[in-house]
């Protein structure tokens, strides 16, 4: 690729064409798609310990849940504006980070 040459548009299978990619709104359909996944999620949420899936940084886990779950793991210090957050808690699972913050 050539310095002055734009990388092509990377998107998901669901979606991709729905993406507007001069301006990066998003068609309402795909925003039916995100509110159809939240509902598909939102039992999850709240009968396990899943707090978030993100896409960079993998799945958060409540503490409780990550470490029942995960007897191996790594840390590292954490820094938040809430003074009671000490280190975040991650292992990888099937190629997929999980973690926790304490």
């Amino acid at each position: 690729m050539k310095a002055n040459e734009k990388a092509p548009a990377v998107a998901s299978e669901h979606g991709a064409s729905e993406i507007n990619q001069l301006d990066n709104s998003i068609s309402e359909k795909l925003l039916k798609e995100f509110i159809s996944i939240r509902n598909q999620f939102l039992p999850l949420y709240s009968k396990t310990g899943l707090l978030s899936v993100e896409g960079r940084n993998g799945i958060q886990l409540r503490e409780e849940e990550f470490l029942a779950t995960f007897p191996d793991y790594e840390s590292k210090p954490f820094a938040c504006e809430s003074s009671t957050c000490t280190g975040e808690l991650f292992t990888t699972f099937e190629g997929v980070r999980f973690f926790c913050i304490r």
